[in-house]
């Protein structure tokens, strides 16, 4: 079985492509190989890897390119996307076998979303699916946005990530969300996971 590639992309910053990329890496490395890929000009995690040396992730220098990425022994490669297409970007949408968009419930978020699925189903022909991020479960605005990515035929994941402090710490100390003890925050990443495989397979 050969590489998996899911890169991890929204038209909007902030809506935690980097946090996406990182819980993700925690949740995969448990049962396979992981790599990651930084592929934001924005260096986020690799800034963060640098300036706490205890922040361990899987990242992968100087492999930016499919090819470069098909000869790669990792079972699961993970890309932080740009918000916008810069040179080789596409090249990478197009090569993955799932594009992960970050959303949070917000209607500008909701509204980015749409544009970024557009673009994905207009310039590729990769399945893309939605992640509910940072979310408030059972609140009126994460309906309403859900309502409307429904409503413009944006797919949506079963499972999303709750507003947590503890994933704000897994980002900024490099805490392994497996060893803090979260049992909520564990059963939404094993999930998380489960589901994208189902997407992979």
């Amino acid at each position: 079985m050969g590489v998996s590639l899911i890169s991890v992309f929204n038209h909007k910053g902030g809506t935690g492509k980097s946090s996406t990329v990182c819980m993700l890496s925690y949740a995969f490395e448990r049962s396979v190989t992981v790599g990651l890929i930084d592929f934001d000009p924005q260096r986020t995690l690799t800034s963060l890897t640098e300036i706490n040396e205890t922040f361990k992730l899987p990242l992968l220098e100087n492999v930016s390119k499919p090819s470069q990425i098909a000869k790669l022994s990792q079972r699961v490669i993970i890309v932080d996307m740009p918000p916008y297409i810069i040179d080789g970007a596409l090249d990478i949408l197009k090569a993955s076998n799932l594009v992960i968009m970050p959303c949070k419930p917000s209607i500008v978020d909701a509204v980015a979303t749409i544009k970024t699925y557009e673009y994905i189903q207009d310039n590729t022909e990769v399945k893309a699916v939605c992640l509910l991020n940072m979310v408030q479960k059972s609140t009126t605005i994460t309906n309403e946005v859900k309502n409307v990515l429904k409503e413009q035929g944006v797919p949506l994941l079963n499972a999303a990530l709750g507003q947590r402090v503890v994933y704000a710490k897994a980002l900024s100390y490099g805490t392994n969300i497996y060893k803090a003890g979260n049992r909520l925050a564990v059963a939404e990443l094993d999930q998380l996971a489960q589901e994208i495989l189902t997407h992979l397979i």
